[in-house]
Parts: C-alpha cells; sequence; structure tokens
C-alpha cells in the first residue's frame, strides 16, 4: 500500500505538469479550454471554475485537457470560433501540443535546482591515489598534490576536473598542481581508455591514473615467514603511527617504508586490530565497534634480498585477497584468501580499483593475474564469467564474474577532501541544466536503441514496474524519490514526442506535414493513421503488462496466496 501511494503521487504530480503545459500554453494563446482531467474515465471528484471544469477521473494512469472544437466534426457554438482549436494559427496550435512533453522534459529542473542548491560541499581536487606506470605517475604527480589547473582551466572539484580529462586523450596538457604550499607545473599526455557502457556500447576516454579517493594504512603480511608477520602484524591492522610519525593513509606509509628500507633500520609501527569476530566485510572504520581494540607496537627487522635492497614484507590491504567465492573464476583457477595480487595483466597493482578497472575493461578476454603466496610467485590466467541475474527491480540484467575481493572493503576507504562550494546559486542552476542535458540525451540513446532493436523490449516496465521503483524510491529517501520522479519526467516527454498518431508526436507530425502542403492532412487519412496508431499504443502496452507480469510473477503468486 505505501508503494501505490508513491507511486499514485509520482504520477499525480507527472501528469498534473504534462497537462498544465497544455492547459496553459492554451489559455495564454486564446484557445478555448473545457475540461483539465487527472486520470481516464468516470469523474470521481471535481469543479467548475470560470470556462473550465477541473477533475480527477477514475484511472490515474494518465490525464488530458479538452479544447474546445479539436476536431472538425465538433460543433462550435456561435461567437466562439475564434477560441476554437481548430480555427487557431498553426503555430498556436504547434504550440499548445508542444507545451505538454516540453514541460515534462523540462520540469526536473525544479527538482534538480533546489537539490543542487542544497550542496555545500564537493570533492576537491586533492589526489588520494597515484597509480603506477600512468601519465601521472611517469610525470611525477604523487598522493596529496592538488589540481590548481587542466589545460589551462581552473579546477576546483574534482568531477568537472574527471570531465576535463576524460575528453583530451592523446594530446600533451598542462597541469598546475600545488604541493605543499608551492606550485608546480607538468605536461602530461592523458591515455586512451576504452570500456563498454551499460548499454554494451564501446567508450573512449582519456585517463591520467589518479583517483580521489585514498587507501587507509591499512595493511598486511606477505606470508607467514615476511618479517611483518613475525613481528605480529596480520592483516587487516591499521598503522597509526609509523618511525613516530602518525599516518592516515597509506601513501604516507609507503614513503616511510621505502626510506627506512633504504638503510636497512627496524621499522616501528604502532598499529591497531579490528575487533574480535570483525571481518573485512565490516562497514565502518577498522575497529570503530571495539572499545576494547588497543593499539600495540611491532618491531618489524628487514629481510636482505638477493638484490641488496630490503624488505619488510608488509604491503597494502587492499591488494589482499581477503575472500574467494565458491565456484567462481577466481577459485576455479586457485586463488586463495591472503594472496598478494602484484599485477594484473602487466599493470602493477597498487590497490583493488587497478583490478576492477582492467576487469570492466577486458569482460569477454581472459586475463593474467601475478600473485604472491608467501615468498612463491604464481601466475593465474581466468576469464570472467558472464551471468544473467535478476537486478534491483527484477529485471534480467548481465554481470561478469571475478569472484575474489579484497581484503580491504572500500566502506573503509578514506573519502576525497571536501571544499566549499562557491556561488551556489549560479553552482545550482548551471549543474540543474546541465544534468538535465545529458540525462535527456541519455534517455534519447535508449529510445533509439529500443525502437532499433538494439536493446531488448523487455528492459522495458509498466504500471507494475512504476510502483516499484517509485516505493523502492521513496524508502530510500526524498531525494533518491525526487531524482526518481526527473527521470520519468523526462521519459514521459520523450516517449509523448514520438511521432505516433493519437500522442503529442502523431499532431505534432501532422501539423509538420500541413505547414509543408500548405493546407491540412486529408481527414480520412489521418483518421486511418490515428486508428493505426492506436493499435500500435494498445500492442505496446500489452508487451509492457507482459513483462511487468513475467518480472513480478513470484511477487503476484505470493500476494495472492
Amino acid at each position: 500500500m505505501v508503494s501505490l501511494f508513491w507511486a499514485f503521487l509520482l504520477l499525480g504530480v507527472l501528469i498534473l505538469v504534462h497537462e498544465f503545459g497544455h492547459y496553459i500554453t492554451a489559455k495564454l494563446t486564446g484557445v478555448k479550454v473545457l475540461r483539465f482531467s487527472i486520470g481516464f474515465g468516470p469523474k470521481i471528484i471535481g469543479f467548475k471554475a470560470g470556462e473550465t471544469e477541473y477533475q480527477i477521473s477514475a484511472f490515474p494512469l494518465g490525464g488530458y485537457v479538452k479544447l474546445l472544437a479539436q476536431e472538425p466534426s465538433e460543433e462550435i457554438p456561435e461567437g466562439e470560433e475564434k477560441r476554437a482549436f481548430i480555427n487557431a494559427p498553426l503555430w498556436v496550435r504547434f504550440l499548445v501540443v508542444f507545451a505538454g512533453p516540453a514541460f515534462s522534459i523540462l520540469f526536473p529542473i525544479f527538482i534538480y535546482f533546489p537539490l543542487y542548491l542544497s550542496v555545500g560541499e564537493l570533492y576537491g581536487t586533492r589526489i588520494g591515489q597515484v597509480f603506477e606506470d600512468t601519465p601521472a605517475h611517469r610525470a611525477g604527480i604523487v598522493p596529496g598534490d592538488i589540481v590548481r589547473s587542466y589545460d589551462g582551466r581552473e579546477t576546483m572539484y574534482w568531477d568537472d576536473m574527471a570531465v576535463l580529462i576524460q575528453k583530451s586523450w592523446g594530446r600533451d596538457v598542462d597541469v598546475e598542481i600545488e604541493r605543499d604550499g608551492e606550485l608546480k607545473k607538468f605536461t602530461i599526455t592523458p591515455e586512451r581508455f576504452e570500456y563498454k557502457d551499460k548499454l554494451g556500447d564501446s567508450v573512449v576516454i582519456g585517463q591520467i591514473g589518479i583517483a580521489a579517493d585514498a587507501v587507509p594504512a591499512a595493511v598486511g603480511p606477505v606470508g607467514e615467514n615476511s618479517p611483518a608477520y613475525r613481528a605480529g602484524v596480520r592483516t587487516g591492522d591499521r598503522v597509526l603511527k609509523a618511525d613516530g610519525r602518525e599516518v592516515k593513509f597509506y601513501y604516507e606509509l609507503d614513503r616511510i617504508i621505502k626510506n627506512a628500507a633504504l638503510s636497512g633500520k627496524v621499522l616501528e609501527l604502532q598499529l591497531q586490530r579490528r575487533a574480535e569476530g570483525e571481518d573485512f566485510e565490516q562497514a565502518g572504520s577498522i575497529g570503530e565497534n571495539s572499545e576494547a581494540a588497543q593499539p600495540f607496537m611491532a618491531l618489524l627487522e628487514p629481510e636482505q634480498r638477493e638484490d641488496g635492497s630490503y624488505s619488510y614484507g608488509l604491503v597494502s590491504a587492499d591488494v589482499i585477497v581477503g575472500r574467494v567465492d565458491e565456484g567462481s573464476p577466481a577459485a576455479l583457477v586457485g586463488i586463495m584468501p591472503g594472496d598478494v595480487v602484484k599485477s594484473i595483466d602487466g599493470k602493477t597493482v597498487s590497490s583493488w580499483t587497478v583490478i576492477e578497472k582492467e576487469l570492466r575493461s577486458k569482460l569477454d578476454a581472459p586475463i593474467e593475474l601475478e600473485i604472491m603466496r608467501g615468498s612463491e610467485k604464481l601466475v593465474f590466467t581466468f576469464s570472467q564469467k558472464k551471468e544473467e541475474v535478476k537486478a534491483e527491480y527484477n529485471q534480467m540484467v548481465t554481470r561478469y564474474r571475478f569472484g575474489a575481493w579484497s581484503a580491504l572493503p572500500y566502506s573503509e576507504w578514506v573519502r576525497g577532501e571536501l571544499v566549499k562550494v562557491n556561488g551556489r546559486l549560479g553552482f545550482a542552476v548551471v549543474r540543474s541544466v546541465k544534468t538535465l542535458i545529458e540525462i535527456t540525451y541519455q534517455e534519447l540513446v535508449v529510445l533509439g536503441k529500443l525502437f532499433s532493436g538494439q536493446l531488448s523490449f523487455k528492459m522495458v516496465g509498466g504500471p507494475l514496474l512504476i510502483f516499484d521503483v517509485a516505493g523502492t524510491a521513496a524508502r530510500s529517501g526524498i531525494e533518491e524519490y525526487l531524482w526518481m520522479m526527473a527521470l520519468i519526467s523526462i521519459n514521459l516527454g520523450l516517449i509523448n514526442l514520438l511521432p505516433i498518431p493519437i500522442l503529442d508526436g502523431g499532431h505534432l507530425m501532422f501539423f509538420s506535414i500541413e505547414a509543408v502542403l500548405r493546407k491540412p492532412v486529408n481527414r480520412k487519412l489521418k483518421e486511418r493513421a490515428t486508428m493505426a496508431g492506436f493499435f500500435l499504443i494498445m500492442l505496446m502496452m500489452v508487451l509492457v503488462l507482459k513483462n511487468d507480469i513475467e518480472r513480478y510473477w513470484e511477487n503476484i503468486v505470493a500476494w495472492f496466496s
């Protein structure tokens, strides 16, 4: 019942907005409005104000605005010929019909604006990670640097900077960095990175090898014979101090480790362990649920390698395998918890992010993984498993599974540095318009793929899906609900612009033909086209209901039983 309430509220608002577009445009252009109805069928409640009757009807999956003499067959009261819709200039008729979809498409701006206006902080451009053997790494950029400008444009927020990077692959770009209060200039050439998006399209973007989120100073030993393990370090331990200096991020710890290894000195660590019984899957910071997790000290005696360098056998917990799913590709090739991932397809793994990126870029290709198991180096080759699974709204989606997980959950990562939003009013306006354009374009692409057969019509849902989506979004919070309302509003507007007779787009098509021929479309031809459009819409509704029933069949059976 709760989902029904939120669904009817969502539909009611969107229908009201759409029909109000027709209504207000007709009023402003002098066309008489006889009736404004939310819903179809028999009237439930209503009233008349002036010349217009306002009502709520029995079936809420739509609405309409009844204009004076919408069709030539309708009678026009004496003296009101100029206010009849059929007698209005072509541009007026076009504008009145177009206004409904236009209001639906533009309405989300009024949703986005207050949401963006409420944003007081955004992630700044302080770098949390620099991946090895990437343009940023080769240029000398390090974690902790703040990007002040990119390609001559000032950068304040991470998202805006990311867009600039994605659009600049293959050419030299000037980057200005702030490090320890000083400005430094670098020249970077973003690398070309190709991946498949959710629609299966290949997307090419630029990347320089940085990330905003930083890996915390959580560590683990490289096998039970390592100096770290002998000193008492276990996977997931959080380093609080190293050689007397406080550390928060792994990149800070890594610098101390490398400096200590140059002379082969004993490394002194202060650590904190996870609470008893808490495993790597639990959210929150390490040990946050245990007041008894007291810090302890560990002295790491380095081992000298064959090449003369020193090692403490200590790595980030993020590159250690924490769990392997039974029956997964990772399990089948022999990967085990405790393995330390060194590289994937020749790329050095400094965090699990590197692994995820490679997995996304090679969904159907074999992948080579190099790991350390104690002092033994092993190489595994595997392919991800393609699976069809039910997603959040019972729709079937394709996913690719590797089946191994980091010992450090993403919930324990340190998020990027937040900075205050400057000029919040202007920011909200720009972001609202930009978001509307981006989402409208994405939905146009989806519609194009649906009608060209590149996407299955099974992904389309009807009333049951709308009820589910509205209820789920409402349970997630008002902000999620408003985002969903905006998305559905854009879809409603675009669908109504389809050139199918009986839809707004069909009327606009007839008006466009009339403008070219300089005379109205033949009445019989128009009636036949309208009938064909009606049957097409009915067929689409049947298919949509079929999709709904198949998607929610188990829920329907459970509800009736």
